[in-house]
């Protein structure tokens, strides 16, 4: 998890790992920056690896 977090937006991050867990994350205000497909990607296979969803 800690290796897939971008330093500069870890509201973001938190926000999306909530909506892998199945809950409501939502999106960051302004002007906070929202997580690019590529980090949302990394974040995604952190997440399938971390053993938290089955």
């Amino acid at each position: 998890m800690k290796l897939s977090r971008p330093a500069d937006k870890p509201q973001a991050f938190g926000k999306y790992w909530l909506e892998l867990l199945g809950q409501v994350g939502g999106r960051v205000r302004r002007p906070m920056l929202e997580l690019s497909d590529a980090e949302k990607s990394a974040v995604k296979t952190a997440f399938e690896g971390c053993g938290l969803k089955v």
